[in-house]
């Protein structure tokens, strides 16, 4: 045995207790406070800091969010809106001549309302294709690669 344990057998040995001086123990006592009230102020700043870098990042999650769904919404709903239209109209094949069928005229409809959108489609049942190109909207290349005959 070394250290403590062996001063302390010795001492008991001898008859007299071991003690600890009143220094020793005032400072041990105090580092014992000390350490606590550290390692108490430690965890409560470090809860602090995380929901202070936690609640910018929850808001600008929650507007990106609503941001996109704005933005999605934007976009889809009347696409939705013509293809539940459409969907409902009796006749799919093309008009003859100058004569627009309901269904292409919902779908240039929907080639009004929605810029972005280039081209609607549709198909019956028996294979035939409606398909409604907006030329006007498309860049001359890409013109040329639906083979319209367009020049540049």
């Amino acid at each position: 045995m070394t250290g403590l344990a062996e001063t302390m057998k010795r001492a008991d040995a001898a008859g007299r207790r071991f003690r600890i001086s009143l220094t020793v123990t005032i400072l041990s006592a105090f580092a014992l406070v000390f350490l606590t009230v550290m390692g108490l102020t430690g965890v409560a700043t470090y809860r602090e800091a995380m929901q202070a870098a936690v609640a910018p990042a929850d808001r600008q999650i929650a507007e990106l969010t609503a941001r996109t769904a704005a933005r999605t919404a934007a976009v889809v709903d009347p696409l939705y809106a013509t293809v539940a239209v459409a969907a409902k109209l009796p006749d799919v094949s093309p008009g003859t001549g100058a004569a627009i069928t309901p269904t292409e005229a919902a779908f240039w409809g929907l080639l009004n309302v929605v810029p972005r959108a280039r081209a609607v489609s549709a198909a019956s049942a028996d294979g035939v294709l409606l398909q409604v190109l907006n030329l006007d909207a498309m860049t001359a290349d890409r013109r040329l690669a639906i083979m319209t005959g367009d020049t540049i």
